[in-house]
């Protein structure tokens, strides 16, 4: 008798979480609201791709290294900056597997 208890006790999570499953009445992702026209996300990436130089340096550019380096990107950074005025969106999908 034991014995069957415990092998119940066990299953028992099993046999709910498989009961709710086949239910379907487990929720669905809501449908995605429309993308932000302009998105910033987009902007942000352009402004990334504009990029000269080395970028993962500039922690250990000198003053003056950096100072060439911003002045280089001053065109890429202005998008970055522009991007932070718009609402920022990036497009999820959903997969049930």
């Amino acid at each position: 008798m034991k014995r069957v208890l415990v092998v119940f006790a066990l299953a028992l999570p099993f046999i709910v979480a498989l009961a709710f499953l086949k239910s379907g009445k487990h929720q669905t992702p809501a449908a995605d609201a429309p993308m932000p026209n302009p998105n910033g996300y987009e902007q942000f990436i352009k402004a990334a791709g504009m990029l000269q130089g080395d970028a993962g340096r500039c922690e250990t550019m000198g003053a003056t290294e950096l100072a060439a380096f911003v002045s280089t990107n001053a065109e890429a950074l202005a998008v970055a900056r522009s991007a932070f005025t718009n609402e920022c969106r990036l497009p999820v999908q959903y997969s049930i597997s």
